[in-house]
């Protein structure tokens, strides 16, 4: 019955990837888009291959795009969005399952605590290859536990494992290793819990598995330099109010939801520290095995207050390690040696609050899917060999990159707004001299955009021949509106509007 009442459950949490036609997160249509750029690039279409490259180096970050270019030979782009989003969610269900079916068989009935991190706050900011990676973590320590308790270690399942993992997210594959070393070291310190030879052959076997992931990371911290960003620090209260605010869960901020998440965040903690209260009263100094886990969540909690929120070209790092501290809080309730009526307890709060949690993002996730109706209802008008200006004057930030989608459709349509084509380690990268960023204004980071028209084309040889307006007649009029007004009057015309003209196509006369 148990396991039923699991998936079920699980499954319910794919519902707001089909309440509308794409699913609509902050970054996915970048990472869906660059997909598409991928498949088109290994196909060799003489009209993408103008602009863009592809990264000639096994660098991460890989993985999402890789696997969806794959996917989009054979299904629609849409499709292919709510596959892999759907991988994430069902990924990292069936995972912590295995995981948890590997250190602690008998308490595999409470891998319910799992389904509020289902669609965490890095689902909705279209952190694709950061949600993809964690699967892969789970099954990759599940494995070398698993050669810890006795068993045979699959040395070639674990490499590809690991290598997937470097693809993936290189964070988490940092994190995974040294997860995986951190209880090894504690297993080698408990007295009489694991063989030293034992020991020693999952310490080779890691070893040679991690060989060639490693080796990629040392290719790619020669050639890719850290970018010069300054290191952004957030205030400690403020990482307080992140932790008891159930920051990791909330995605878009509705009513209702920031009291949801506090709920689902506060429950962890106050019940985390109860199962640490009843293991120090029940065991005192005395050393578990399990407790391993406890000091992995607890060191990813002071990481999370001593790291800057960015670093090293990393943003949002805080919420990220928040996160992964609090995954681990979750396996170590699981695994410790609280009473089963603890948990019990715990899971009778979480769950309803999760899946009153996940009504919300469903209907967060239509209306946003309308608007995204609204927006691509221009594609018709669109043809193959374009290049689009996007101009978006939305305030929703989760609106920042709806043009990417315009990239995805049967016509080829090079969309001059992709952030990841700018960067040193993304699968695809613009040409030299054809980044739209070099002289065409700052229309890929501000909603009210300073932009010359013509510039392009003077840069490249390549006219910008098509511009897509969004939210443009109900924004701010400013000097830099009006001259982007000026110049659509001089040199374009209006070819399409959408049925409440929120989004405008303005083609080149």
């Amino acid at each position: 019955m148990e396991p039923w009442l699991f998936w079920i459950i699980t499954t319910i949490h794919v519902v707001p990837l089909f309440v509308s036609k794409w699913f609509i997160t902050l970054d996915g249509p970048v990472h869906l888009y660059g997909a598409r750029l991928v498949k088109d690039l290994l196909l060799n279409e003489p009209f993408i291959s103008k602009f863009f490259h592809l990264n000639p180096y096994p660098d991460p970050y890989w993985f999402g795009q890789a696997f969806s270019a794959v996917l989009m030979v054979f299904i629609p782009a849409w499709m292919v969005e709510k596959l892999v989003w759907g991988s994430c969610i069902i990924g990292l269900a069936w995972s912590f399952r295995f995981f948890i079916g590997t250190i602690a068989p008998e308490r595999k009935w409470a891998t319910l605590l799992i389904t509020p991190f289902l669609l965490s706050h890095t689902i909705w900011m279209g952190y694709q290859n950061f949600c993809l990676s964690f699967p892969l973590m789970f099954v990759a320590i599940a494995l070398v536990m698993r050669g810890l308790h006795g068993s045979r270690i699959h040395v070639s399942l674990l490499a590809l494992v690991l290598l997937a993992l470097y693809f993936a997210h290189l964070s988490t594959f940092f994190v995974t290793i040294a997860v995986i070393a951190s209880v090894i070291v504690w297993l080698a310190i408990v007295k009489d819990s694991a063989d030293p030879k034992q020991l020693r052959r999952v310490v080779v076997a890691l070893g040679v598995s991690a060989i060639l992931p490693l080796l990629f990371t040392v290719l790619y911290f020669s050639h890719v330099p850290s970018a010069e960003v300054s290191s952004t620090r957030i205030e400690p209260l403020e990482l307080v109010s992140m932790i008891w605010s159930g920051r990791v869960f909330n995605g878009f901020g509705l009513v209702g939801e920031h009291v949801v998440c506090a709920g689902i965040a506060l429950t962890f903690c106050l019940f985390g520290i109860a199962a640490m209260i009843f293991r120090f009263k029940q065991y005192g100094r005395q050393v578990l095995r399990t407790d391993s886990w406890l000091l992995v969540s607890l060191a990813g909690l002071v990481a999370y207050f001593i790291l800057p929120d960015a670093m090293a070209g990393g943003f949002n790092t805080s919420a990220r390690l928040l996160l992964f501290a609090m995954l681990f809080l979750c396996c170590w309730l699981v695994v410790s040696p609280a009473p089963n009526m603890l948990l019990v307890i715990i899971m009778v709060i979480i769950v309803p609050l999760d899946l009153y949690h996940l009504k919300i993002q469903s209907e967060g996730s239509a209306g946003l899917g309308k608007e995204c109706d609204e927006f691509l209802s221009l594609s018709p008008a669109l043809r193959d060999g374009m290049v689009l200006l996007p101009l978006n004057y939305s305030s929703n930030w989760l609106h920042s990159n709806f043009s990417n989608y315009y990239g995805v459709f049967d016509d080829h349509v090079v969309v001059m707004d992709n952030f990841i084509a700018t960067t040193q380690f993304g699968p695809v990268q613009w040409r030299d001299g054809m980044s739209p960023l070099d002289g065409v204004g700052d229309h890929t980071v501000s909603n009210n955009p300073c932009v010359l028209l013509n510039a392009y084309a003077q840069g490249t040889k390549e006219q910008t021949n098509a511009v897509l307006t969004w939210k443009r007649e109900s924004a701010q009029v400013d000097s830099c509106y009006t001259d982007v007004g000026r110049q659509l009057d001089v040199d374009f015309i209006e070819g399409a509007a959408s049925p409440f003209r929120d989004a405008i196509l303005y083609l080149r006369k």
